[in-house]
């Protein structure tokens, strides 16, 4: 990691650039500021950044504007005023969606599904696009949002075949995560697209490389939401043990989805596994169920 003398000086010069319109140069440069910490950030770089930011192509121009919002509520109501107008990248720089006002995410949630739609009438006409995953962004809407969520989208564009695995593999994985706050019936039809996902039932075209991603969020789904039959479920449990630090992290939180019984050993075994993060996980879930 970067020293903290270092990381003023990337701040300095991002924060006086002018006009940096080439796209490719100012997607290098978007990552690299909102990869600096917020405290890294002086007073004077966040006005630098604002003064400069419109003359910056759209993708550091929101980086910039991310960035300057947590400090500067005028440029935050700008943001929430272009993400009112629909603009999926004014969301995104705003950050966590969860503090957003009722009225944006009212506005956003049929834009939004409008978009996955074009995306599916595209697919089905073998165009396949890239750039920011509106799927992804009504998943999380609606998740911490309920009372203004639209789910009929999502599951219309994660059950077409001619969606590519790229358009549907982050919306899948965010979803394993949050199982306990989708409504039942959205839950359980989504669970059966995930198990026909996993098991070939369901194809997805891949592009980029997305395609073993997909199926294995996929198969997690199913499994956290009961799809799979219990042998089927225990085989898969078994093989995700044997699997990566990630892969016993998340059979912590599918166990504990789950909720079986007869599965708490398990979860009780992996407080003792090599890797931290896991240790961590199934000690919070193990406590939660204590409680």
């Amino acid at each position: 990691s970067c020293s903290r003398e270092v990381l003023s000086m990337i701040a300095e010069d991002i924060s006086r650039m002018e006009g940096c319109e080439n796209q490719l140069k100012a997607r290098v440069w978007a990552r690299i500021a909102q990869g600096i910490p917020a405290e890294a950030w002086t007073n004077e770089q966040i006005a630098g950044l604002k003064a400069q930011a419109d003359g910056h192509d759209f993708l550091l121009r929101f980086a910039a504007l991310g960035i300057v919002a947590s400090r500067d509520q005028e440029v935050k109501d700008l943001l929430l005023a272009e993400a009112d107008e629909g603009s999926t990248d004014a969301l995104s720089a705003l950050g966590s969606v969860r503090q957003l006002p009722s009225s944006t995410i009212s506005n956003m949630v049929p834009k939004l599904a409008s978009q996955i739609e074009e995306i599916i009438i595209d697919a089905r006409n073998g165009t396949h696009g890239g750039g920011l995953d509106p799927t992804h962004t009504l998943a999380m809407l609606n998740v911490w949002h309920p009372a203004e969520a639209d789910w009929g989208a999502i599951v219309s564009l994660l059950g077409e075949p001619a969606v590519s695995a790229e358009s549907k593999a982050g919306t899948m994985a965010f979803l394993g995560f949050h199982p306990e706050q989708m409504p039942v019936d959205v839950r359980e039809r989504i669970g059966l697209i995930a198990k026909g996902i996993a098991t070939g039932e369901i194809s997805a075209p891949s592009y980029f490389g997305q395609g073993s991603r997909l199926v294995a969020s996929s198969a997690k789904f199913a499994l956290v939401v009961g799809s799979f039959d219990e042998d089927e479920s225990s085989a898969r449990i078994v093989r995700q043990l044997a699997g990566s630090s990630m892969d016993r992290r998340w059979v912590a939180h599918a166990i504990s989805a789950r909720n079986e019984p007869t599965e708490t050993p398990l979860l009780v075994g992996l407080i003792t596994d090599p890797d931290p993060h896991v240790r961590s996980a199934a000690a919070a879930f193990v406590a939660g169920r204590s409680a």
